[in-house]
């Protein structure tokens, strides 16, 4: 166990040092900030890393391809924690069973229906971030109204792979796991996409243009 030593000559243990008392009489800012980090590092070490990490904060969703036990989200500069923390939460909760149903009130609390809406609304803002390579806007107009934005296979074959609608759920997750690829995919607006279908059906360009005036 490593020591430092006080401004008063006293020598504390690392465990003791978190006391805020300690860290406050410590002479060395820097030694203080070293601690702090050797003791995150401890506590991280027992669990594993995720694989796919997802920004809490702006939803952006990647892969962590190094054996830190943090990311920095390549979207907004976020550090996020990479440990996998469900084994531990599980015995957390065996542990302290009135934490348990503390937590399963609070869910029986949740207005389920708005809980979902805000569910369905961020795995859509996360495809779209996904699709469009960090920018959610029309790829042909410019369109950034997302309520207005699609997702759309630029060779054709999005209802085949929906099955009219039945699989679309699921579609999404599978992007946002990181499971399927998105380089034939693209975002267009609802007028773009009417446009884009127009042209695969009749094999040739339209001539008109969509200008979005948002």
């Amino acid at each position: 166990m490593k020591n430092i030593t006080l401004k008063s000559g006293k020598e504390i243990e690392l465990n003791q040092a978190f006391n805020v008392d300690c860290l406050e009489s410590c002479s060395n800012y820097q030694i203080v900030v070293w601690l702090v980090m050797d003791k995150r590092t401890l506590r991280r070490g027992k669990s594993p890393l995720r694989k796919v990490i997802n920004c809490r904060q702006c939803l952006y969703t990647f892969k962590h391809t190094t054996t830190k036990n943090y990311a920095i989200c390549p979207n907004c500069g976020r550090q996020i924690d990479a440990r996998d923390r469900s084994e531990s939460q599980k015995k957390y909760y065996e542990k302290n069973p009135e934490r348990a149903e503390k937590f399963k009130k609070y869910v029986d609390s949740v207005d389920m229906k708005k809980h979902r809406n805000e569910q369905n609304r961020k795995e859509r803002i996360k495809v779209l971030l996904l699709v469009g390579k960090m920018e959610i806007k029309c790829v042909r107009c410019g369109c950034d109204n997302i309520p207005l934005l699609e997702i759309n296979h630029i060779n054709g074959g999005g209802l085949k792979e929906f099955e009219g609608g039945k699989y679309a759920r699921e579609f999404y997750r599978k992007i946002i796991r990181l499971e399927r690829k998105v380089d034939d995919l693209e975002i267009l607006c609802r007028v773009c996409n009417a446009w884009h279908y127009l042209e695969l059906k009749t094999g040739k360009k339209q001539p008109f243009e969509v200008i979005w005036n948002g």
